[in-house]
């Protein structure tokens, strides 16, 4: 005599925190399920790209969605930790490192909130001797430069593949294309439509990065193109 069913139901007010790396994609990924499902949501970016998600604010305002139902809110860790312990927060969905990922879900499961994590990985790239290098070369390269590389230095390299393994027999001929297409990239001012790489996103981000291609060195590493800080030829990008 018993009857049950399902019901889905707006879990109420969700927390989105994103990364720095491609933070317009983040907020839109992010906000447009929760909103679809019949939640609000405060979503706080990075201190380091704070503009995208306050413009993604007024296009859904513009399209119609009531005020309050999407709201930014700029800070650094101290927000995030105010959000996550906030007692009228439903949900939290982090995108960010393992060691952030884990003070997040330790700080939402003090009111049992339901958590979302999007954080580190690993993506080897395999490259096989029956491929069509040229299709190679290009996948290797959008995997490792996509965004100055920083997709995958955020994220310990889990979206992008930061671990390229050419089959030996095909080794010298990939390593001479992926070195000879790495040094045409165009390196400037990102608002010039013939750029094709820009900056890193902050200084200790490049610190960071030469200690990697350092200890690279250190440990037996050859480097065959870069491995030293870029220094632009115009001077008004130097600064």
């Amino acid at each position: 005599g018993s009857f049950a069913y399902t019901r889905r139901e707006p879990l109420g007010v969700c927390v989105g925190i994103g990364a720095w790396n491609y933070p317009f994609q983040i907020a839109t990924w992010k906000s447009a399920p929760a909103l679809a499902c019949g939640n609000a949501m405060v979503f706080k970016p990075s201190p380091m790209t704070p503009v995208t998600a306050v413009i993604l604010a007024e296009i859904y305002k513009e399209a119609g969605v009531p005020d309050g139902l999407f709201c930014v809110v700029q800070g650094g860790a101290e927000t995030g930790t105010l959000l996550c312990h906030h007692p009228k927060v439903a949900k939290v969905s982090f995108t960010g490192s393992v060691p952030t990922g884990k003070k997040v879900m330790e700080m939402s499961a003090k009111s049992v909130k339901q958590v979302t994590l999007e954080l580190g990985g690993k993506s080897p790239l395999l490259i096989f001797k029956d491929c069509e290098l040229e299709n190679a070369v290009k996948g290797a390269l959008m995997a490792n430069f996509l965004t100055q590389g920083q997709v995958r230095q955020l994220y310990h390299k889990c979206v992008v593949s930061y671990d390229v393994k050419p089959q030996r027999e095909i080794m010298p001929k990939f390593l001479e294309e992926v070195v000879k297409r790495t040094k045409a990239i165009p390196v400037g001012d990102p608002l010039l439509d013939g750029t094709r790489m820009g900056a890193l996103i902050s200084k200790p981000q490049l610190e960071k990065v030469l200690g990697y291609v350092n200890q690279a060195k250190q440990q037996g590493a050859k480097v065959l193109c870069g491995g030293e800080p870029f220094v632009p030829s115009d001077p008004k990008l130097k600064g």
